[in-house]
């Protein structure tokens, strides 16, 4: 993780170095929810300030199953929930497909974060699943 950024699980089992599956750099992000409604937090203490960008991009390689109900949940530097958006339908074809690796791209908007410092992502599951890896977690700068 860059810039100040850590991570935190609530029964999740996250391995931040594997190599199993890697979209665009040398390592993934493998996440097992262990019940549903689990997740996987990416804490900056400081707070990472959105203002000049304009979303929040990320890769999911979808696992055996693929995905219909994986959500992006923004927080403030307060813990205050901003917004949630189920980004499965933000997927090319609607879900996250299995077996293969999914460009996402979420809109500040959509999570009522735009010109806003955020100090929490979470990724939350409605599921028990399989495995997961997410790779590629950035910030779109405005163009």
């Amino acid at each position: 993780f860059r810039n100040g950024w850590v991570f935190d699980t609530t029964n999740t089992i996250a391995n931040p170095a594997s190599t199993e599956r890697s979209g665009t750099s040398d390592y993934s992000i493998e996440l097992i929810f262990t019940q549903p409604w689990s997740s996987f937090s990416i804490i900056h203490p400081t707070g990472f300030e959105t203002k000049n960008h304009t979303a929040v991009s990320l890769m999911v390689y979808g696992g055996d199953m693929g995905w219909h109900d994986l959500y992006l949940i923004s927080y403030d530097t307060n813990g205050a929930k901003l917004g949630t958006q189920n980004i499965s339908t933000l997927a090319p074809g609607g879900y996250i497909q299995p077996n293969t690796w999914s460009a996402i791209e979420v809109p500040l908007s959509l999570l009522n974060a735009v010109n806003i410092p955020i100090g929490n992502l979470e990724i939350e599951s409605a599921y028990v699943t399989e495995r997961l890896w997410i790779d590629e977690i950035k910030f779109i700068p405005e163009r």
